[in-house]
């Protein structure tokens, strides 16, 4: 049998055919997931974009297969090429998952001691007060608060680092 494509043909091949099917159940999964369409507009736009583009390589590179093999051996071929830039990336990715990530896994951020220490300026109660005793709860990131009312307020930090709020642009520190 004449080989008709080669190795870095067949995983252009079975790349684009495998995107332009997971991104197909990707998009018909978030237009039933019961989420606002408005939500991820933008996302199945890029998605079907890319679905798109990885059809037409596709069709291109089906189009060049077919005009090397004779008309009896076209489908058999593409399933050929198919399958083997299918096992080509399935090793590709076990050789990522199996060399790099025992490397990654000594990998980790180092943390200075003050910060691992130094505790946060609101002392994990989620909650502060003002000067004249008013109690406000702490947003999750510690950069805003809210208020009685609900409203969330923008928290700024003094040169020293203590926190305070504006209001009738005055400075209003928190404790």
């Amino acid at each position: 049998m004449k080989k008709r494509y080669s190795k870095f043909f067949a995983y252009i091949l079975a790349g684009s055919v495998t995107s332009c099917i997971t991104l197909s159940f990707g998009v018909i999964s978030m237009l039933f997931a019961g989420k606002k369409i408005e939500d991820s507009k933008k996302l199945i736009l890029v998605y079907l974009v890319w679905i798109v583009i990885s059809a037409f390589i596709a069709f291109l590179l089906t189009k060049r297969l077919n005009r090397r093999t004779p008309e009896g051996e076209r489908l058999a071929t593409w399933f050929r090429a198919y399958w083997l830039g299918f096992r080509i990336a399935f090793k590709i990715a076990l050789c990522f998952t199996l060399i790099l990530l025992p490397k990654m896994k000594g990998m980790h951020l180092n943390v200075s001691e003050q910060d691992e220490y130094e505790p946060h300026w609101y002392d994990d109660r989620r909650k502060v007060r003002d000067p004249n005793g008013t109690e406000y709860k702490v947003g999750r990131s510690g950069d805003y608060i809210k208020d009685s009312s609900g409203n969330w307020i923008k928290v700024y930090r003094a040169d020293n680092g203590d926190p305070y709020i504006e209001k009738d642009s005055e400075k209003i520190w928190l404790q």
